[in-house]
Parts: C-alpha cells; structure tokens; sequence
C-alpha cells in the first residue's frame, strides 16, 4: 500500500465569481484523497466577497489563506503559496475550475508507477454556466512524446499539474501571459521528466472574457519568444527582458484584434464539432487564415505539438 504524503494544492485567486470558486475549494476538499492541505491566494484585497468566502473555508483546518496587500499576479501568487506550502507534492488548480474527486490519488498513482517528476491530464472544457463544450484528449502521454511537442506548444495543461516539490522548488519567473510554459521548459532542461494521465481529471472553465481577451495575442508572441530561446541557447541563458522586448517589438493592436477574433472563430468550431454541424465547423475553421495569419500559425503549432 502506498505510504500517505501531504499534498499542498496551490490556487490564486482574483476576479472569480463566488459560485465559480466556490465549486473550485469544494472539489479539492472532496477529494478521495484525504491528506492534503489548500493554500488560496487572494490576488484582488479588495475583493471582500471572495474574502469572506475563503475564510469561510479556512473553518476547514485543511484551508491556508493568504491575503495579498497588492495585486502582485498570477506567478509571484503562485511562488507565495508554494513557499508557504509543507507538502511532499504539489498539486495546481485554478479558482473557477473543478477537480474530479479522484484527481490527486489518479495522478499520484501514476506519476508514482511511471517513476515521474510532474504530470498533468486530459480535461473537460466548460462554460460559464458548466455545460460541457468539448473535451481535450489529443495530448502526449510519455515524456519523450512531451518534450518534443514542448518545442511548439505547452502540451501540459497548467491547471492539471501535479508534481514532486523539488519540481516546484525553483520557482515560476515574471513571464507575462505565458509563466507556465516558461516553468515547464525549465523543468525540461533541468532534466526532469514529465507526463499526462490519459484521463480527464479536470473540469477547465472557458468564459467568453478568456475567449476574447486582447492579451491572447501577446501570449502567443511570448510562447514563439520562449520556444526560439529554448531552441537556441536554453532558458537558463535568457534574460526575461528579452522575452519582453521580442513581444513589444512585433506587438500590434490590429493584430491582436484580428488573433482574438481568430480565436473566437476557432472555439464556435470547435463547438459545431461537437455539436456534429461539420459543415458550419468547416466554413468556421476556413476563415481562420482569412482573419488572422498569426493565429494559424498557433494552430499550426497545435498540430505539429499534437502529432510529435
């Protein structure tokens, strides 16, 4: 029988809807595995709803809270709560996402049986109102499969990881929109090895404000900064001004205009498909090019990571 270890869950908070973060602690607290601590992250301390929510909560001994007096982002909340964290595992999840109650002892079962450092899983994509849109199940499983497919796009799903603490012990960098893929390239070269669980082990909630937002366009150029540094000379030899300066020097608002609309074009197809309307699917899917030459590029990234 495996030995019980405490698992620290890390979630920042900020903007969520009481409802939405409120099915997020619950799915952690029922987990199936029971020894485990949630360390929340306030990121909006003028948020007293979500504040009187949380400490609600904490009459769980399980829950730690921790009050930002700034809005300090997503990264920097991410490192206080791994920093206060006690646990031999650590386990991420996003405030308006929710865990299936199997989720950790699914993912350290297997990332124990596959003698593995950090895993994410497949994931069920929902809405605001929690209807299932579609799922995301075309992921690499093996970590050489994953390394390779690192090199075009983050084929590990932020909200899903579970890892060893030493995995986690070096921290996430200011990387703007793109903190993630920058922490699981550095993880890579620092030689640990990485999988997905090939089931789906989370509910990722998609809002129309995700969709649509005007940043998307600055993630992707930080993504192509990232995956052309990593190439080149490592992470470890590059200066995160100069992931800023390779965005603001190819940033345009009319671009980024053009790649949210892309965006949204890409996910009413992706829904037509699961709605079987192929032919709408198909008229949605051919505009993309038409709109936004970036944003194919993304999907051509996409699909090179899905089939390495």
């Amino acid at each position: 029988m495996r030995e019980k270890q405490l698992v620290s869950v890390v979630m920042s908070c900020y903007r969520e809807s009481p409802e939405q973060l409120q099915q997020s602690i619950s799915s952690v607290l029922n987990q199936t595995y029971r020894d485990l601590e949630l360390i929340i992250i306030l990121d909006d301390p003028l948020n007293l709803e979500l504040e009187q929510l949380i400490q609600h909560a904490a009459s769980d001994t399980r829950v730690s809270f921790i009050k930002n007096e700034l809005n300090i982002g997503l990264a920097a909340s991410l490192n206080k709560g791994i920093e206060r964290s006690r646990g031999a595992y650590i386990c991420r999840m996003d405030a308006d996402d929710v865990s299936d109650e199997s989720r950790i002892d699914t993912q350290l079962e297997y990332l124990v049986a596959n003698k593995l450092d950090l895993v994410g899983s497949y994931l069920n994509v929902i809405d605001e109102a929690s209807r299932p849109l579609y799922s995301v199940s075309n992921l690499p499983i093996k970590p050489e499969s994953i390394k390779c497919a690192l090199r075009f796009n983050n084929c590990v799903p932020h909200p899903t990881w579970f890892g060893r603490r030493e995995v986690f012990m070096g921290g996430y960098r200011m990387v703007a929109y793109a903190e993630d893929y920058d922490f699981i390239l550095r993880a890579i070269e620092e030689g640990y090895a990485i999988g997905n669980v090939p089931a789906p082990l989370l509910k990722y909630r998609m809002t129309e404000k995700s969709i649509s937002r005007s940043n998307l366009y600055k993630q992707y150029l930080t993504q192509v900064a990232l995956t052309s540094a990593f190439a080149r000379q490592g992470l470890r030899g590059t200066d995160i001004r100069q992931i800023q300066e390779y965005v603001d020097s190819r940033y345009d608002e009319k671009a980024a205009r053009k790649y949210a609309e892309a965006n949204m074009l890409f996910n009413r197809a992706l829904n037509h498909v699961r709605q079987k309307n192929y032919l709408a699917a198909m008229l949605g899917f051919a505009q993309i090019p038409l709109c936004s030459a970036a944003y194919l590029g993304k999907v051509i990234r996409l699909f090179r990571a899905a089939i390495s």
